[in-house]
């Protein structure tokens, strides 16, 4: 009866649903090098610091990989985030202000990427995200020479891939993104930065609609220390932070910038356990993205805030 049990698990259970915390959601292969790749953030807070994108040649051979450097933009990226990491040919302009949940950073800036600038080969190629253990997390690969070159979950596509053309997602679903079903390929309309259909799009705003927060019990009662969002954020000059603690000790909150830099601290001191709020008056600081960060209990919290002149 077990045995049959099991089966009937095996037999009904969707083929392709597996965890998963970001995706290649589309890919450019041009002519020239002015190409890109573009990743969904699919976990809310993902941390991609030390993590990797890695090409492979038109053999199958791995390329050394471009790595996510341990800056605060990469530290806690919340779920439906597009990202748009691409060669400084490409054309496609930088953005650094996630608020809008798409980041665009050319390959070559150094204050976010380290390594080798990916190019494709449009007979057989292999592209791979790796997390900062190096183990496989999701993968693109395309022709005979790349057959065999990524583990699952990864999509494959027997055959080559056209110059100027894309590799587009169109699905609504992480259970669809292993299937060549629900995918264009040779489309000769990529679409960097939005959804690559209707339903793709319709993924990508759900994904952004359902970012909740999972620390509190189920009595509202924190179970570690939480960090709020800012309010009003944006701001012009002056915001509030709320934050709540758990245990009696010293708490830090910390505004960094892009890179990480210290800017401001906001509290320094030791705190007994209960619900905090504080007012920062970003005075003499730019317009911009910035974070702001709880460090309480061997825990460290991390949001981000828009800074608007």
């Amino acid at each position: 009866m077990r045995a049959m049990l099991c089966f009937a698990v095996l037999l009904f259970s969707p083929a392709n649903v597996f965890p998963q915390q970001i995706v290649i959601n589309e890919l450019y292969n041009s002519s020239s090098t002015n190409e890109w790749v573009e990743l969904v953030v699919v976990s809310d807070g993902l941390d991609l610091r030390g993590w990797d994108l890695r090409d492979f040649s038109s053999g199958g051979t791995p390329q050394d990989p471009l790595e996510f450097l341990p800056v605060p933009l990469w530290s806690s990226l919340e779920a439906g985030t597009v990202i748009i990491a691409a060669r400084p040919d490409s054309l496609i302009p930088e953005d650094f202000d996630p608020s809008d949940f798409v980041i665009r950073i050319n390959t070559n800036n150094t204050d976010f990427f380290d390594g080798p600038l990916f190019v494709f080969a449009g007979s057989s190629d292999a592209i791979q995200i790796r997390d900062s253990s190096d183990g496989h997390v999701f993968g693109l690969s395309w022709g005979d020479g790349n057959e065999g070159s990524l583990s699952a979950p990864r999509v494959h596509f027997d055959q080559a891939s056209a110059s100027n053309t894309a590799a587009s997602f169109s699905g609504d679903s992480l259970s669809r993104a292993t299937s060549t079903d629900y995918w264009l390929w040779d489309n000769d309309s990529p679409t960097p930065g939005i959804g690559n259909s209707a339903a793709n799009a319709g993924w990508i705003d759900s994904l952004r609609a359902t970012v909740a927060s999972v620390a509190d019990g189920d009595d509202g009662t924190p179970r570690t220390p939480t960090l709020l969002q800012n309010y009003p954020n944006p701001f012009n000059g002056q915001t509030v932070i709320g934050f709540q603690t758990t245990d009696y000790g010293l708490v830090a909150l910390q505004i960094v910038d892009l890179l990480g830099r210290e800017v401001a601290t906001i509290v320094n001191e030791k705190l007994s356990p209960g619900s905090y709020s504080r007012q920062w008056d970003a005075v003499g600081l730019p317009s911009g993205v910035y974070y702001y960060r709880l460090l309480t209990g061997g825990l460290v919290e991390t949001r981000r805030l828009v800074l608007i002149r």
